[in-house]
């Protein structure tokens, strides 16, 4: 397969192209190429230059872009009332995990998937809570097809895949076990940054065209004490409001004692 015809097939399957089986006018695949170097902060050319290309090889997250980027002709907030609606009608949420990485070690991976909540949990009312009966968030390490319509790609390309809220598979998450994964390192992949996009999933939220937000859809790497980019902690509000302010507990002094010393020192 050539450079553009895997070009069309990746803007096809993110959403910057209508699916076709018949050719293509030329000026419909420039524009969607446009449309996708501005997205991802490229120079704006309608071609497909080294630099596109290999952007569109890079880790990312397997859900497709929304048409508020894919598509500039789209109203903003029509889809975001048709797709940024869905959210849990609950402020706990439990979660399981139910198939590990032999990359890392349980409690690795629980520690990562807790500091992955704890990003959105530090700015909403929500609670997040493990347990080991079946849950509101299941998720799983998984490879290629494992029983769902989005089959998993092997090393590279797509790190992982959520489901919005809902009933069934909804707010699940896979990950592919395909990649290294590891946990405050550089290299690998690592496991908090990419958990934590997929819980805004989870959660509700789609894919933002904002560079170094959480849930931009390229892959960004590992930042240590990584925080929400306010574009993130905006639109999560936007579902789930802010977290409730809680003023620190002041202890009270203690009583005085009802028999105090009256002992005095004679000279």
């Amino acid at each position: 397969m050539d450079q553009m015809s895997e070009a069309i097939k990746y803007l096809e399957y993110y959403g910057y192209l209508k699916k076709s089986l018949g050719t293509r006018p030329e000026e419909e695949v420039k524009k969607a190429i446009e449309t996708f170097q501005k997205v991802v902060g490229l120079p704006v050319t309608g071609e497909l230059d080294d630099a596109t290309f290999q952007k569109m090889g890079e880790a990312r997250c397997l859900r497709s872009d929304p048409a508020t980027m894919t598509d500039p002709d789209t109203p903003a907030a029509g889809v975001r009332l048709a797709r940024y609606s869905v959210k849990w009608n609950k402020r706990k949420l439990t979660y399981r995990i139910n198939k590990y990485t032999d990359d890392l070690t349980e409690e690795q991976v629980d520690d990562a998937v807790r500091r992955g909540y704890q990003l959105w949990s530090n700015v909403t009312p929500l609670v997040f809570e493990k347990t080991s009966e079946h849950s509101d968030l299941e998720m799983s390490f998984e490879v290629f097809g494992h029983g769902d319509s989005d089959p998993l790609d092997g090393p590279g390309g797509t790190l992982a895949h959520a489901f919005f809220p809902g009933p069934g598979i909804g707010g699940d998450v896979h990950f592919d076990d395909s990649e290294t994964w590891t946990v405050r390192s550089f290299r690998g992949t690592n496991l908090f940054i990419v958990a934590a996009h997929e819980f805004g999933h989870s959660l509700g939220l789609d894919h933002s065209d904002v560079q170094g937000s959480l849930m931009f859809p390229i892959y960004q790497g590992y930042t240590p004490n990584f925080k929400l980019h306010q574009n993130d902690i905006k639109r999560i509000q936007a579902l789930y409001g802010k977290k409730p302010f809680r003023p620190p507990v002041v202890p009270r002094p203690e009583p005085p004692t009802e028999n105090p010393d009256r002992t005095c020192c004679i000279l």
